[in-house]
């Protein structure tokens, strides 16, 4: 990637530099095919190899007992993030 990485670095942005030939219009679109194509080849195996997010394991011990706060207050002040059951529902789950 490098000598297009290069060319497309000497294109001069000034407006006022000479027109490109048809030949350096090629050649640089030659190169930001080559330089999208090597990035993207990156970022899809960069992304594959061990920086998947982990599965979360299964907490055996996830809700398999009533709330304290919720049998006791009436409520739960934990709410959703409670681990423990607020019915006989989410107990069998």
């Amino acid at each position: 990637l490098r000598p297009h990485l290069e060319l497309l670095a000497n294109i001069d942005p000034n407006p006022d530099a000479a027109s490109p030939t048809w030949e350096q219009l090629e050649n640089a679109m030659v190169a930001v095919k080559t330089v999208v194509h090597g990035l993207v080849d990156f970022i899809q195996n960069y992304s594959r190899k061990g920086h998947e997010t982990p599965q979360p394991q299964p907490n055996s011990k996830y809700k398999t007992s009533m709330c304290r706060d919720l049998r006791q207050q009436g409520g739960c002040p934990r709410g959703t993030n409670c681990t423990f059951a607020h019915s006989q529902e989410e107990l069998e789950k």
